[in-house]
């Protein structure tokens, strides 16, 4: 499935930045859902739970499939894809190095202020950052890292038998992906993330796989349709529905055209970590007289303002880096 190298890469930033505002939506409209963070004083909105619902149905694994997408085309146009040291490197430098600066130096501190949890400061970063088991929003990073070392690893060690027992692509991708389903059903500790990485590396091993093949055989055809029969039972009829709603409905909305659509683009990244804290903050004194939808629009709307000016300030200082670009 090859489209046009223009509309591919306009295609996949109007997904991106459309799913950074769903993320963006669901931190804020899950707040009114019985499982929200402040759920003893904060009471359930029907039509906010639902959209939560929605959102959570779909966003994360088209999330996933995304970047295994964009994995396949970096195998594809770059070189240092055929190096495991290369790409280790550069996913310690745009995904670790964000998430253990920010972990210790952001969510911690607001985890402890905000008393969102019964640990002192430093228990929370051991077990919470460090060991990943309270990450907050992080928790993508680390399993996004898990999931392209593990997937680049077994990618590389494939490639050198690829001559001498004449392993195809097809045959490494149905590996891939059958491993990935068993593993599911086994218990897989959550240190490190482990458990979410392995739970949404199907998700991960699709997209890269639709990238890579041009389904014009029998064999691409019948791998794609497994695929998608899993994908239809691990996401659920709605789940389903809804992300094949969305990626029609994304494919001929002209997005670019709106001046904000460039500003998510950009700082993406840094919307993604920061928002959530800042939602648990200003939610934090959520007035119960004032109606849930109006607080929820205008806690995005400022969530997203401070979140750009943040990035921008990090960028004018030269320390990118910690928003892994």
């Amino acid at each position: 499935m090859q489209l046009n190298p223009v509309d591919e890469k306009t295609y996949l930033d109007r997904l991106r930045v459309s799913l950074i505002l769903l993320v963006v939506i669901g931190h804020a409209t899950r707040m009114f859902c019985p499982n929200g963070l402040y759920n003893d004083r904060i009471a359930v909105d029907s039509m906010l739970e639902m959209l939560t619902k929605v959102i959570y149905s779909f966003h994360m694994p088209l999330f996933v499939m995304i970047s295994g997408y964009v994995y396949g085309i970096c195998v594809l146009k770059s070189k240092d894809y055929d190096s495991f040291l290369l790409v280790l490197r550069k996913k310690v430098l745009r995904l670790i190095v964000p998430y253990l600066f920010w972990g210790i130096c952001y969510v911690a501190p607001i985890m402890i202020v905000l008393s969102l949890t019964p640990l002192s400061y430093w228990d929370y970063v051991k077990t919470g950052i460090l060991l990943s088991l309270n990450s907050r929003q992080l928790w993508f990073l680390a399993a996004l890292f898990v999931m392209f070392i593990l997937v680049h690893g077994v990618r590389c060690l494939l490639e050198r038998f690829k001559n001498k027992k004449n392993i195809s692509l097809y045959a490494k991708l149905i590996v891939f992906m059958s491993i990935a389903f068993m593993l599911r059903n086994f218990y897989i500790p959550p240190y490190f993330q482990l458990s979410n990485a392995i739970n949404y590396l199907p998700y991960f091993l699709l997209g890269y796989y639709i990238k890579r093949v041009s389904f014009c055989s029998l064999l691409d055809s019948v791998v794609l349709i497994i695929s998608t029969i899993y994908v239809c039972f691990s996401l659920g009829i709605i789940g389903f529905i809804s992300i094949a709603t969305f990626c029609f409905f994304i494919y001929f909305m002209k997005m670019e055209k709106l001046p904000l659509f460039y500003v998510i683009k950009k700082y993406g990244m840094g919307i993604y970590i920061l928002h959530p804290m800042m939602s648990y903050a200003i939610y934090y004194y959520y007035p119960s007289t004032m109606n849930p939808v109006l607080f929820t629009s205008i806690s995005i709307v400022v969530v997203i303002f401070i979140c750009v000016l943040i990035c921008r300030c990090i960028n004018h200082m030269k320390l990118s880096y910690l928003l892994g670009e």
